[in-house]
């Protein structure tokens, strides 16, 4: 509750052994284009954009964000 209070996010933490590829093909690619942090953005048909950063990414903008 406290840590909800402080960063209002939903967590959800998957870990695969495979099926996964694609995402970090996406993320691989994103990094090629340039030399900024790789950020992917994605969605399917009638559905939202998710964006995808790696773990480090994230947790640099909690920190700047507070």
């Amino acid at each position: 509750p406290t840590a909800i209070k402080k960063i209002p996010i939903s967590i959800e933490v998957k870990g695969r052994k495979s099926g996964m590829e694609m995402a970090y093909d996406y993320t691989e690619q994103a990094r090629k284009h340039g030399k900024g942090e790789p950020v992917v953005f994605f969605r399917a048909d009638r559905k939202e954009w998710i964006t995808m950063i790696s773990l480090d990414h994230y947790m640099e903008l909690l920190k700047k964000w507070k």
